[in-house]
């Protein structure tokens, strides 16, 4: 998989993640079928599976292979990262950190990941 097509799946995994409504009983990895109403009053219609992760995902960055994403979590309670298999919709990884604020990429030999320390001012 080209790290655009890794880029365009991850997007569309993003964005069907919506939390489950009071009372719904979609399950994590069913078929998106019922409409989102947004607070500004838009209506999504995913397409396809939506998978449970971390709090406010800020950045998103491709594996080297292709294969995974990496999110960057920026919420209230849980910063830190999680990796993502777009394909399956499966959470592999969760390593969670102190602080964490949008900055997120790969070293250029693809070996090291750099994540944000947000208000902690380290990487």
């Amino acid at each position: 998989m080209r790290s655009a097509d890794a880029a365009i799946a991850a997007l569309a995994l993003v964005l069907g993640c919506a939390p489950k409504p009071p009372g719904s009983t979609r399950g994590g990895d069913e078929i998106a079928s019922a409409p989102r109403r947004l607070p500004t009053g838009a209506t999504l219609d995913p397409v396809g599976r939506t998978t449970p992760i971390g709090q406010y995902p800020l950045a998103m960055v491709p594996t080297p292979e292709g294969n995974r994403v990496v999110l960057l979590l920026d919420g209230y309670r849980d910063n830190g990262f999680q990796v993502v298999e777009p394909s399956t919709g499966r959470v592999v990884q969760t390593i969670l950190q102190p602080a964490s604020f949008v900055g997120l990429s790969f070293d250029a030999a693809g070996q090291r990941l750099y994540a944000s320390g947000g208000n902690q001012d380290v990487i």
